[in-house]
C-alpha cells in the first residue's frame, strides 16, 4: 500500500472537512465518509461549526455489539481546521476507497463469504458505481480465526487492491493520525445469517446483490461470468448434451447416505450413457459426479468431465467448476454458500439434514433442517429444491390411498406429498378444501359481487379484473385448472399472465 500526504485530501476531495452520506434504516446504515480521520484506535470526525451532522449509527459486523464509535470535532472556521490538519495533524493518508468491515469466522470460507465479504459489498452496492471499482478492505478479525489464508487469498482477489487488519492500524495509530480517502462503513445487517422480513438474501434481489457479487468474483479470478439467461433455463442450451449435476461432499452425509448417492449416480449415469444417441427420451441426459472440494486439484479428473486448467488457485477451480454446473446437489451448510456462483437456470437441490428438536440429548427426536433457504431466495436466476435425504421422514411417511370419494383432513403444519399417478393415461383430479379464520380472507366475495358472467357484460380491462381479485398472488394462489384464472375464465394472455 503507498500511503499519501494530506495533499492527496485536497487533490481528491478538495478540503480537509469530514463529509458523510449514509443510506438505509438507522438500525441498518451504510455510510460514505470522505477524510475520516484516525488516531489512537478511534476513528474521528473533524468539521466546521457550520456543518451540523448528527453521529451515524453503523455496525461493521453481524452482532448486535458491532457498533462503530465516532468521536467528533468541530470548528469556528475552516481557517482553524486547516490549520489543524497542516501544522498540528500531518496525517498520513489512506487513498482511494476503503470498505471496513468486521468477521468472527474467517477460517469458514462459507462465513468468510456471505456473513463479512457479501455484505460490505451491498454497502458498496448502496453507492453506486462504488462497487464496480478496485477497493481495500480494512478488516476486524476478532473472534476464531485459525487457518484463514484461504479467506484471505479470496478478499484480496475480490477487492482488487490489499486488505489491511485492523490490528495493525490500530498498533500503528498509537500518537499518529492516518486519514482516509474514501471509506464506506455499514453493513450489519446484510449477512445471510441476518434473518429479513422476505426471508431472502439481503439485497440479492432489490439491489440485484447476488448477481453483481457472482459476477465480480468470476472478474476478479480471471474469468467470464455465466452467461445471463432472460427468458428460461434452456436457453442457449443443446438439447441432446447432457446436464451436469454434481454431489458436493457434505459433513452431514452419513456411511449409508453416501452409499445411497453413489447408487443413484450409477443409476443415472447409466441411463445417460445408454441413451446418447435416442432421438426421443423419457427423461433428460444427465453426467453425475460426486465432488469433495478437498480433493479437487488442477490435474484432469475425467469423473468431472471438465479438465482444470494448471497453476491456478483454489477459488478459481471453484468457480470453474460451478460455472459448470447446472444440478448443484449438496447438504445444508458450508456446502450451500457457493450457490450463488451458479450460473443462470440452474437448480440447486438442499438435500437437509438432521436437527435436535430440543437440547435434551436423552430424545430422539429430530427435524429437518435446510438452513439456507433465504440464500437460495435471493438468488433470483437459479431455482431451489429441497429434498431431505434422511431417514426420519422415510420411517415416520405413513400412506393414505384414497378410494373415490373418500377425504383426509388434517391441519397445516402437517408434511404431506400426492403420491405417484400410477394410472394410464387417465387424469387423476382431487379437490382440496382449506379452512381458515374468517380475517385471514378477504371481506367482500367478489366472485360473487362481480361474478365471471358480469365481469365479461361490463367488458373490464385486464388491469380491472385483476383489481377485483382474478390474478393469481404469488407464488401460485388462485389458479383454476392449473391456469392463471384470466387466461382460464377469460382467455387473457398478457405480460402478467401466471404461467404455472
Amino acid at each position: 500500500m503507498i500511503l499519501q500526504t494530506y495533499k492527496r485530501l485536497l487533490q481528491v476531495n478538495k478540503n480537509f472537512e469530514t463529509n458523510i452520506t449514509c443510506v438505509g434504516h438507522v438500525k441498518n446504515q451504510s455510510c460514505l465518509y470522505k477524510n475520516l480521520y484516525y488516531i489512537n484506535r478511534t476513528f474521528w470526525i473533524l468539521t466546521t461549526k457550520k456543518l451540523s451532522i448528527p453521529l451515524p449509527n453503523v455496525r461493521i459486523g453481524a452482532m448486535v455489539g458491532s457498533y462503530v464509535t465516532f468521536n467528533r470535532r468541530r470548528f469556528y472556521t475552516y481557517t482553524d481546521l486547516d490549520e489543524f490538519i497542516r501544522i498540528n495533524v500531518n496525517p498520513i493518508v489512506i487513498p482511494h476507497l476503503t470498505v471496513h468491515f468486521e468477521q468472527l469466522w474467517l477460517m469458514n470460507i462459507g462465513h468468510a463469504l456471505f456473513d463479512g465479504l457479501y455484505p460490505a459489498y451491498v454497502a458498496l452496492i448502496r453507492f453506486s458505481p462504488r462497487h464496480l471499482r478496485p477497493f481495500r478492505i480494512l478488516l476486524g478479525t476478532t473472534g476464531i480465526n485459525d487457518n484463514h489464508s484461504f479467506s484471505d487469498s479470496v478478499y484480496n482477489r475480490f477487492a482488487g487492491i490489499d486488505t489491511m487488519n485492523l490490528t495493525l492500524l490500530e498498533d500503528m495509530s498509537i500518537g499518529k493520525w492516518f486519514a482516509f480517502e474514501e471509506i464506506i462503513i455499514g453493513s450489519g445487517d446484510m449477512c445471510q445469517r441476518c434473518l429479513q422480513p422476505n426471508l431472502q438474501l439481503p439485497g440479492g434481489i432489490e439491489l440485484n446483490g447476488s448477481r453483481l457479487f457472482r459476477d465480480r468474483m468470476y472478474k476478479q479470478h480471471g474469468l467470464r461470468p455465466p452467461i445471463t439467461r432472460h427468458n428460461h433455463s434452456a436457453e442457449r442450451r443443446h438439447p441432446m448434451i447432457p446436464l451436469n449435476a454434481v454431489f458436493i461432499d457434505n459433513k452431514r452425509f452419513t456411511t449409508r447416505d453416501r452409499i445411497e448417492i453413489g447408487a443413484a449416480i450409477d443409476e443415472v449415469n447409466m441411463y445417460t450413457d445408454t441413451h446418447r444417441n435416442h432421438t426421443k427420451l423419457d427423461w433428460p441426459l444427465i453426467y453425475v459426479s460426486y465432488v469433495s472440494y478437498s480433493q479437487i486439484s488442477t490435474e484432469n479428473n475425467t469423473r468431472l468431465h471438465f479438465n482444470f486448467a494448471k497453476n491456478i488457485d483454489k477459488m478459481t477451480m471453484h468457480l470453474q467448476l460451478l460455472k459448470n454446473i447446472d444440478i448443484h446437489i449438496t447438504g445444508p451448510g458450508t456446502g450451500q454458500m457457493y450457490q450463488t456462483f451458479l450460473s443462470d437456470g440452474s437448480v440447486n437441490i438442499n438435500l437437509g439434514g438432521l436437527v435436535q428438536k430440543n437440547s435434551d440429548t436423552t430424545t430422539l427426536e429430530k427435524y429437518t433442517s435446510f438452513m439456507e433457504q433465504h440464500m437460495t431466495a435471493g438468488t433470483p436466476y437459479i431455482r431451489g429444491l429441497y429434498y431431505p435425504i434422511n431417514e426420519r421422514p422415510k420411517e415416520e411417511a405413513v400412506p393414505a390411498e384414497l378410494e373415490p370419494g373418500d377425504a383426509t383432513i388434517f391441519v397445516g403444519n402437517l408434511y404431506h406429498a400426492g403420491g405417484a399417478n400410477i394410472t394410464q393415461d387417465e387424469w387423476r383430479e382431487t379437490v382440496g378444501m382449506f379452512m381458515a379464520k374468517g380475517f385471514y380472507r378477504q371481506a367482500e366475495n367478489q366472485y360473487l359481487m362481480v361474478p365471471p358472467e358480469r365481469c365479461k357484460e361490463l367488458q373490464l380491462s385486464p388491469a380491472e379484473l385483476r383489481v377485483l381479485g382474478y390474478g393469481i398472488s404469488e407464488p401460485g394462489c388462485g389458479f383454476v385448472k392449473y391456469k392463471d384464472p384470466m387466461e382460464s375464465i377469460f382467455g387473457i394472455i398478457d405480460e402478467e399472465t401466471v404461467r404455472l
